[in-house]
């Protein structure tokens, strides 16, 4: 019989990071009453910074916890901040931008 020559194992090719990516909500507390806390989860891209905008029929939300903030290492970036407890009740929209994207999503005020 013929000696089998091994054969040159073959590399891993590393994975490659895909360059574009869609900022999506994980997660939202909605409904939530007026007086309470509201947290947004995003997913973004890692080390990114982005900015949130909660818009009331009032206007634009003044709250504290809604200024930019830079994604995790994940790519993760969190927002909380207290509903005012004179919140119209409704749906109000949510605006997050960054790294030239944005997405909205609505919020319930009960």
């Amino acid at each position: 019989t013929t000696p089998t020559t091994p054969t040159t194992p073959t590399t891993p090719t590393t994975p490659t990071t895909p360059t574009s990516y869609s900022l999506k909500v994980l997660s939202l507390t909605s409904p939530v009453s007026a007086g309470e806390n509201a947290t947004i989860v995003v997913q973004g891209k890692a080390g990114q910074s982005y900015s949130i905008t909660v818009h009331y029929k009032s206007g634009p939300s003044t709250a504290e916890g809604l200024y930019p903030k830079t994604a995790d290492s994940n790519g993760k970036v969190s927002w909380t901040w207290k509903v005012g407890a004179r919140t119209s009740s409704g749906n109000w929209k949510i605006v997050i931008s960054g790294d030239g994207k944005s997405i909205s999503t609505s919020i319930t005020v009960q």
